[in-house]
């Protein structure tokens, strides 16, 4: 009996203090550029690939904004940019550990450049939604190249908007290059 009495005491402390602890997620927009070392951009392609479908899968990312790019610099060293949202900013504070994994696989295959980290991480804030990039940057239906789109905004228009086909410019990784 006494211990019932222990346990309802218990939970009737310990339930206002749950109520007092915010459960709100503040989720957190990232840029994330990835630099390639030379012969390793389609492992890298992968894991970058994996990781998303990963974290959707554990549902630690939102589904959009979501948007990979592949692009060079240099003597044609290669980059890429990747974009997404945390459902909450500390998730990779506590990721678990299939991402740490391909976190480890990723710094395995990239690379320091011009006084940047191989993973160079930035919060940013998103300024324009997705329905007003599409009126800009829609595809005709006729086919034909809408004339004042920038190949990159091309690249993440059609990524948007084509069906799940290899584009063109897509390796099979389904990562879209940028001129």
């Amino acid at each position: 009996m006494i211990k019932g009495v222990l346990s309802f005491m218990v939970l009737a402390i310990a339930m206002p203090m749950a109520d007092a602890v915010s459960t709100d997620e503040v989720p957190e927009t990232v840029m994330i550029t990835y630099h390639a070392k030379s012969g390793s951009e389609d492992e890298l392609a992968r894991v970058i690939a994996s990781h998303w479908s990963v974290a959707r899968h554990l549902r630690l990312v939102r589904k959009e904004p979501h948007v990979t790019l592949r692009g060079s610099e240099g003597a044609g060293l290669t980059y890429f940019v990747e974009i997404l949202t945390w459902h909450d900013g500390n998730i990779p504070d506590f990721a678990p550990p299939a991402i740490q994994k391909l976190w480890d696989q990723m710094n395995a295959l990239v690379e320091s450049r011009d006084g940047k980290p191989g993973l160079d991480f930035a919060s940013v804030e998103v300024i324009s939604d997705r329905s007003a990039a599409s009126r800009s940057t829609a595809a005709p239906t006729d086919g034909a190249r809408p004339k004042a789109a920038s190949t990159a905004a091309l690249s993440i228009a059609a990524r948007r908007t084509a069906p799940p086909s290899k584009l063109p410019g897509e390796d099979d990784t389904g990562i879209a290059g940028i001129d």
